[in-house]
């Protein structure tokens, strides 16, 4: 094997190993975030998606959007009465902690649901002055709900699925839902706007819709907003308004991707070679005057003797110096052309020879029909003598 193929193989080699790290690595960040952030999320139709209870509210007629770009959050909530962010996969910004928190105070409700998320949630529940503690065996089942706070149509029971329970300081706080010493479903004032908490997305899922009363849960806090606007948060199930430079930085295959471009980049400039064989130019000659063009497109009028082509092209030019200096028709019959013309033209016109003249470059113009005779050279050439002798003399 010579050097040069060594080399080849070598860089291939490389490159499909690079590619294979892309892969992998694409195909586990897959496995490992794609049930967590379809979890809760208005995009998904999975079971644990909330999709049913997004199309539901917009059947019902309420507004209802989905937040989808970080840059806007802010801008977002202020045309928002009700907030859903379920089952949130990332972690809040400083700013948009705030943002809610401003939100909240001037009447804005906010139905979060969290489930632990291996401490991505620490900035937002410490921001709320909430902690979360495992249950243990976990719960699954239907739970009377403590508050009669909700009554069209009214919620008794709540079908719930959950790990963690809830604790919210502040005396002010009402737990809604309980299961043994903490509570899963708490209520808070803030401000002129409202805190709904809880530590399962279990109700407001496309399985779980369906359970006990959820739906009316669903639905009685949707009726909460005071404008009935209604938004879900998709930003923190990973929608962030696809920003492709953050995206290949933020993911191994994206990196094996920039890892792969650079080897190939420089595995060319060290092989040094070009892409394609040299291209070589055509020699360039002399260029060939118009005089030889109009020869040699003559010469095929000739041999294919299309004399009539060459007389309409003359009857169209010679129409148009009769009628353009008067505005007259150029197209009219031979008769009508002849007769306008010499009623403008500031000298006397034979009209009748003028007539003559134009009906005779008419039928010349005429392609013959099958089994006729096109008009000779001979009798061309005379018929246009005769034409110009007549442009000479009155034109």
């Amino acid at each position: 094997m010579s050097r040069r193929w060594g080399d080849r193989l070598i860089f291939a080699l490389l490159l499909v190993v690079l590619l294979g790290v892309s892969v992998i690595s694409f195909l586990g960040d897959t496995a490992r975030q794609g049930q967590a952030e379809l979890r809760g999320s208005t995009l998904s139709a999975a079971p644990p998606g909330t999709l049913a209870l997004y199309r539901w509210l917009e059947d019902a007629g309420y507004p209802v959007t989905r937040i989808q770009g970080s840059a806007r959050f802010a801008d977002a909530l202020r045309d928002t009465d009700l907030l859903f962010v379920l089952n949130p996969q990332t972690q809040f910004s400083p700013e948009q902690l705030a943002a809610l928190e401003a939100w909240m105070g001037a009447g804005g409700v906010l139905v979060l649901s969290i489930e632990g998320s291996e401490g991505l949630l620490n900035p937002i529940t410490a921001r709320l002055g909430a902690e979360l503690s495992p249950i243990l065996p976990p719960i699954a089942g239907a739970l009377p709900l403590r508050q009669p706070l909700w009554t069209d149509p009214p919620v008794r029971t709540v079908s719930v699925q959950t790990s963690w329970q809830l604790d919210l300081k502040g005396d002010d706080a009402i737990p809604l839902l309980s299961a043994g010493s903490g509570p899963l479903m708490i209520a808070q004032p803030r401000g002129r706007g409202r805190l709904i908490l809880l530590s399962t997305t279990w109700p407001f899922t496309n399985a779980g819709l369906r359970e006990a009363d959820n739906r009316w849960l669903a639905w009685n806090l949707a009726a909460s907003g005071a404008g009935r606007r209604i938004a879900f948060d998709e930003i923190h199930h990973g929608y962030t308004g696809g920003d492709l430079r953050a995206l290949v930085l933020s993911r191994p295959w994206g990196w094996a991707l920039i890892y792969a471009a650079g080897v190939l980049v420089v595995g060319l400039l060290l092989a040094g070679r070009r892409l394609g064989p040299p291209l070589v130019l055509a020699p360039q000659g002399g260029r060939r005057g118009a005089a030889e063009y109009v020869a040699a497109l003559a010469g095929l009028f000739q041999r294919a003797g299309r004399t009539d082509w060459v007389a309409g092209r003359y009857r169209a030019e010679f129409r148009r110096a009769l009628a353009a200096p008067y505005g007259l028709d150029a197209t009219a019959s031979a008769g009508s052309l002849a007769a306008a013309f010499a009623a403008a033209h500031h000298r006397p016109v034979d009209v009748p020879a003028l007539t003559a003249l134009l009906t005779d470059l008419d039928q010349a113009a005429t392609p013959a029909g099958p089994g006729g005779k096109a008009t000779g050279d001979a009798a061309l050439l005379r018929l246009v003598r005769r034409a110009e002798a007549f442009r000479n003399d009155i034109i």
